[in-house]
């Protein structure tokens, strides 16, 4: 917040009391970071997440090619699979 401004701010009622309030802008570099950060955070929840749902689909699948094949006995007798 680098630059700054003054603002005045009359109190309400019958004295004329002013009070000053400082207002803080937000740069153009500043504004680009917090959306450079915000995009790293975004980029890096969404490879974890991508790789934990990846990993499900991967052993599901592997598990239903060795149920298959006939290394892993079926889960129930009625959900044999057969080619």
């Amino acid at each position: 917040m680098v630059k700054s401004m003054m603002k005045a701010i009359v109190s309400g009622g019958i004295s004329n009391e002013m009070e000053v309030e400082e207002i803080d802008f937000t740069t153009k570099e500043e504004v680009q970071e917090m959306i450079d950060d915000a995009i790293r955070k975004h980029n890096r929840n969404a490879g974890i997440i991508s790789m934990c749902v990846g990993w499900v689909v991967l052993s599901l699948f592997a598990e239903g090619l060795l149920r298959l094949v006939g290394v892993i006995p079926p889960l129930l007798p009625w959900l044999k699979i057969t080619l």
